[in-house]
């Protein structure tokens, strides 16, 4: 299966990715420099701007990163912490509004560790042509459900984040709301959700964080995240074997665009790409693709 992997050393201006047919979540392999276009997306509405996840108070970030990994399904990042070496893996489920950051933290030390992972979101709730807004934000923390729910104002929007009902783990809500002055307008920071649990010395637990986006036209995001929360493993074997079964021979496309690399990888990514494309019902024909968007949407590398 084709992979892309990057380095610490050549993260500068490189993102990805995760999609659907519903949600776009484009992000920095570096977990650090977020841009305009990155953030997760139900076109054509923007629901979140930014998010971090902090080990123990260490950002997972371009300082503690170890290298990213680019899979056709799934983005993947490593990064080294004294004693620990963690994995985020990110993707799209088929069929949901909503993508999943799957932490995996081993404990290599010889002592037992008590672990806090922290993740810290930054919500601009827009459409695509909007800059400033001036939209305020409610969030609400689900004991239940163990995630933050948050409305915006005057809108049926609404987007809902956590943990679920995982096991081992204990979640809750720490720190304080507040808006944060960025680029003449107010970005929102909802409190954290925050996850503590211990790892025995050689052990790994596993921590997913659910994030479910909900415009009011379509599926409810509680709904969404149940779904998610409870099913993400089987949801990430099925959006592997899905690209387990496409064929990697370069299509009509590929060809028409005339799009070839010197790294055969990337080339065969592409393929994969466009064969992703396809798998959809009601897809555009190959002649119709607009290469620009396509790029944008799939890989990130271009803005509109």
């Amino acid at each position: 299966m084709p992979k892309i992997t990057i380095e610490k050393r050549n993260k500068e201006d490189k993102r990805y990715s995760v999609h659907n047919k519903d949600i776009l979540m484009r992000q920095p392999a570096d977990k650090t420099s977020w841009e305009k276009f990155d953030g997760l997306w139900k076109p054509p509405i923007k629901f979140i701007d930014s998010y971090s996840i902090s080990i123990n108070g260490a950002l997972l970030d371009e300082k503690n990163m170890d290298k990213f990994i680019l899979r056709p399904w799934a983005g993947i990042h490593t990064f080294k912490l004294p004693g620990l070496d963690v994995e985020e893996l990110c993707f799209a489920p088929d069929n949901d509004v909503g993508f999943v950051s799957v932490l995996k933290i081993v404990n290599n030390s010889d002592k037992s560790q008590e672990i806090t992972a922290t993740l810290s979101t930054k919500i601009d709730m827009r459409k695509s042509f909007e800059s400033i807004h001036g939209r305020k934000y409610k969030c609400d923390f689900d004991s239940i459900r163990n995630a933050n729910i948050v409305s915006s104002e005057n809108t049926e929007w609404k987007l809902c984040y956590g943990t679920g009902k995982s096991k081992g783990i204990l979640t809750r809500q720490t720190g304080k709301e507040q808006y944060v002055r960025s680029l003449g307008k107010d970005i929102y920071s909802p409190k954290n959700v925050q996850v503590t649990c211990e790892i025995y010395p050689g052990d790994e637990i596993v921590v997913p964080f659910v994030f479910c986006a909900d415009d009011g036209a379509g599926k409810d995001a509680k709904t969404c995240f149940d779904k998610m929360s409870l099913n993400w493993s089987r949801l990430y074997i099925e959006k592997e074997r899905k690209f387990d079964t496409l064929k990697m021979e370069p299509n009509n496309a590929g060809k028409h665009i005339g799009l070839m690399t010197p790294d055969e990888n990337i080339n065969r990514a592409f393929s994969f790409a466009l064969s992703d494309i396809e798998y959809h019902p009601n897809h555009p024909s190959t002649d119709e693709i607009d290469i620009k968007k396509l790029l944008w949407n799939v890989f990130g590398l271009v803005e509109l």
